[in-house]
C-alpha cells in the first residue's frame, strides 16, 4: 500500500494487473499445456528501493526479465524468477526437450516468452483503463542476485525522482496444484498514479 494512492485507488490498480493476468494465463495454459490460473497476492507501491527489503528474495540466482514501457506513460517492469521457480517452468514446458543439447537456449527462449505473455498482457490493461497509448519493448534477460536486482531498480529510477516501484507478488496456480510465485516490479511514472486517480475520482471504473 502507499499513502500516495487511497485503498481504492489500489485496489483498482491490483485489479488491473489481475484482468492482464486472465488474458496471460489463457496463452501461458497453452504453453505450458494444462490450465493455469494467475492472481496477484499482494501489491505495493513506493517511492525508494529500500521498500525490497520486505520482500527479501532469496540469496540465490534471479533471472531477471526487463521491458521497457514506451509511449505517454514511460517505465519499465522486471518479471523476477527465483532458480527454483525456473527449474519448474522448464519441468512445466521443455519436458521434452530438457536433456537436449539446446536445453539452454529453450530455457531462456521459454522466459521470454513469458515475459512477453504476461508484460504484454498488464500493459494492455493499463493503456485501455487510462486512454494511453503504451506498449512494451523487447523484453531482455540476465541473471543476478538480490544485490544486483537493487542496483538495476537503482538505476533504471536515476533522473527521474518522481518514479514510483509498484511490487506485486504474482502466483501462478497450476493444475496439478504446484505453484510458481515470481515478483513483478514496475518502475512507473508519477503521472501514471494520478491517471489513476482522476479516474477514480470522477467516478469512473478501471475495471469494467
Amino acid at each position: 500500500m502507499t499513502d500516495f494512492l487511497t485503498f481504492e485507488e489500489s485496489e483498482a490498480t491490483r485489479q488491473l494487473i489481475n484482468l492482464g493476468y486472465v488474458h496471460a494465463a489463457q496463452s501461458f495454459s497453452a504453453v505450458a499445456r494444462q490450465p493455469i490460473a494467475i492472481e496477484t497476492t499482494h501489491l505495493s507501491i513506493s517511492r525508494a528501493v529500500g521498500f525490497l527489503d520486505e520482500h527479501a528474495f532469496q540469496p540465490d540466482r534471479l533471472r531477471v526479465l526487463t521491458t521497457r514501457l514506451i509511449g505517454e506513460l514511460p517505465g519499465k517492469s522486471l518479471l523476477v524468477f527465483s532458480e527454483s521457480d525456473c527449474q519448474e517452468v522448464y519441468r512445466l514446458c521443455l519436458a521434452n526437450h530438457f536433456s537436449s543439447e539446446k536445453s539452454g537456449e529453450l530455457e531462456e527462449a521459454i522466459l521470454l516468452e513469458i515475459d512477453n505473455i504476461l508484460a504484454a498482457a498488464v500493459i494492455a490493461q493499463f493503456a485501455n483503463a487510462l486512454g494511453v497509448k503504451m506498449y512494451g519493448g523487447v523484453p531482455q534477460l540476465h541473471q543476478t542476485d538480490r544485490a544486483g536486482l537493487v542496483a538495476s531498480l537503482m538505476d533504471g529510477n536515476s533522473g527521474s525522482a518522481a518514479n514510483y516501484y509498484l511490487f506485486s507478488n504474482a502466483r501462478f496456480t497450476l493444475k496439478d496444484n504446484s505453484l510458481l510465485q515470481p515478483q513483478f516490479i514496475w518502475i512507473l511514472p508519477e503521472d501514471f498514479l494520478k491517471a489513476i486517480q482522476r479516474k477514480i475520482r470522477a467516478g469512473e471504473k478501471l475495471v469494467r
